[in-house]
């Protein structure tokens, strides 16, 4: 006898624009400016969305902001930006953390290459008279299917423990550490340079920043993924294979990044002194007080 076939668990996303729903006459279609899985109907996606949003309107206006809702149609985790609302769900009765931890890597990496969901809408391309097509979400819509796209592959096939891939070197290589972090303090301590991190095959060799800065850039994995990220063109050519993306990083992460260079270039500094120092006491040989 077969074994019973077990149901693959299927991911829900969605973007409610909060801003499209404020009087009774809105059509709650245009609220609903993404969806996922896009097989779904319209009338099961309105249903779906009317019940969560409805039961997590109700609740915030009797208790506080839900952070999760849990209904016999699945659990769901909300993200709230200032006129959006990103919703990760499942049809599964799943753990918390797990649904929760899914929730937090969509909305850093969104975070992380696009800042959030309303400036993403502001960057939205404009005809002459300064009003975008995203007015009825079309324009919206088609940027974030292109971004989810990607993001949520990231989602199914990342590891729920998102730990740090590291390069493991055999003895015989352990000097490349050593010379990888300081290839990158020498990046350092160039002007304009906050940090780096050197990774081989997708897994950390060396890293100056944040773990979970560079948690992020290893799970997205930017040079082998077409990260849906704003490309920065400079005016010279780039060598082949090279790549320049715009990224948003909290204050707290360029303070410490702007401590760790200037510690940096400090150090440098004195240790350029120091060997001047040396050379000049070497090159005297005369008697008495070396020269100052």
């Amino acid at each position: 006898m077969a074994a019973p076939r077990i149901k693959e668990e299927l991911l829900i996303v969605f973007v409610y624009d909060t801003g499209r729903l404020m009087r009774e006459e809105d059509d709650p279609v245009n609220a609903l400016v993404y969806f996922y899985p896009s097989w779904v109907s319209d009338q099961q996606k309105l249903i779906l969305c009317g019940q969560i949003i409805g039961t997590a309107h109700c609740v915030s206006s009797i208790f506080s902001t839900p952070r999760i809702i849990s209904l016999r149609c699945g659990k769901f985790v909300f993200k709230h930006y200032e006129n959006y609302i990103l919703c990760v769900g499942t049809d599964r009765q799943a753990e918390d953390w797990c649904l929760q931890d899914r929730a937090d890597l969509l909305y850093n990496l969104i975070s992380l290459y696009h800042k959030d969901l309303d400036t993403i809408k502001s960057n939205l391309p404009r005809d002459k008279h300064g009003e975008g097509r995203e007015q009825d979400g079309e324009d919206m819509n088609e940027k974030l299917t292109n971004i989810f796209q990607v993001y949520l592959s990231l989602l199914v096939h990342s590891s729920i423990f998102k730990h740090l891939p590291i390069l493991k070197l055999p003895k015989s290589g352990s000097t490349s550490f050593s010379e990888s972090m300081q290839l990158l303090q020498c990046f350092q301590g160039k002007p304009g340079v906050l940090g780096g991190t050197i990774m081989s095959r997708n897994k950390i060799l060396a890293s100056q920043l944040s773990t979970k800065l560079t948690k992020l850039l290893a799970i997205s994995d930017p040079y082998r993924l077409q990260i849906p990220a704003d490309n920065i063109k400079p005016s010279y050519r780039l060598p082949v294979g090279v790549q320049l993306l715009k990224i948003h990083l909290p204050e707290s992460e360029i303070a410490a990044l702007n401590t760790d260079t200037k510690l940096i270039r400090e150090s440098i500094e004195q240790v350029k002194l120091r060997k001047q120092n040396g050379e000049h006491n070497m090159s005297y040989t005369g008697n008495g007080d070396p020269p100052s």
